[in-house]
């Protein structure tokens, strides 16, 4: 069911554009009427459609965005007329109607200016930001530079690190030459020591063989002599004592020289 209402609507609402944004709503849901500035200031919207819809335009038109500022809406329902073909804004006098777009532009003007204003503010301290990165990127750079010569310094002595260890390569070379010469003349005096042992051990078997000859003449004699003191038992054991003395005499000289 249709169904009219006319509302005023108080507030910020002249000057600021609020007219254009309720003949907006209006055409977007359907509904048909007009709204026009009041003397006193507030504005009047008279309005007629489908209950339902002229509820919900109610609640999109009390604004409160930007400049425009809704404080209080009064409501006054009536029958529908259906004298509406559209919905439209009812203009006033000229000067009236130019004043009230001047405001308005003055308004946004100064918003914009505002806006632009804080921009400007944001746009310098991302500059001074970006001149700080660019202080810390160049200190970076220095640490980079001296990292270098760091690096730099570290090569020369792995260098000369490099040339020692070369050098004590070639005293380990020589080192082993001289083993090498050492070990040859260790080899050389295991040979001549070998070769003593074999003419000691000679000259030792000859020693012994002669020895063996002289205590064989011995006993001979000490027979032949036996043979002839068989007659004296007493000088015949004296002289045993004494063939036993000399050839262990003999036996311990041997042993000496040994």
């Amino acid at each position: 069911m249709k169904t009219r209402v006319s509302i005023t609507a108080k507030g910020e609402v002249q000057k600021v554009g609020y007219r254009d944004v309720v003949q907006k709503i209006a055409q977007d849901i359907g509904v048909k009427g007009f709204v026009e500035n009041l003397r006193d200031g507030n504005v009047l919207v008279v309005a007629e459609g489908e209950k339902e819809t002229i509820e919900e335009f109610i609640k999109k038109i009390k604004i409160k965005k930007d400049f425009i500022d809704v404080k209080d809406i009064s409501e006054d329902y009536e029958k529908a007329t259906g004298e509406f073909e559209y919905f439209e804004i009812k203009y006033g006098r000229l000067e009236e109607e130019f004043g009230e777009r001047v405001g308005a532009a003055i308004q946004y003007l100064k918003a914009v200016d505002s806006k632009v204003e804080d921009v400007g503010s944001k746009v310098e301290a991302v500059g001074n930001k970006v001149e700080n990165v660019g202080s810390k990127v160049e200190a970076v750079g220095n640490k980079v530079e001296n990292v270098g010569s760091k690096v730099e310094a570290v090569g020369n002595k792995v260098e000369d690190v490099g040339s020692k260890v070369e050098a004590v390569g070639n005293k380990v070379e020589d080192v082993g030459g001289k083993v090498e010469s050492v070990g040859d003349s260790i080899n050389m005096f295991r040979n001549e020591t070998k070769e003593s042992f074999v003419n000691l051990r000679n000259d030792y078997g000859k020693i012994s063989r002669d020895i063996a000859t002289a205590i064989q003449g011995i006993e001979r004699v000490a027979e032949n002599t036996e043979k002839i003191l068989e007659k004296s038992e007493q000088d015949r054991e004296d002289f045993r004592n004494a063939i036993r003395e000399l050839a262990n005499a003999i036996v311990n000289l041997s042993k000496t020289k040994s």
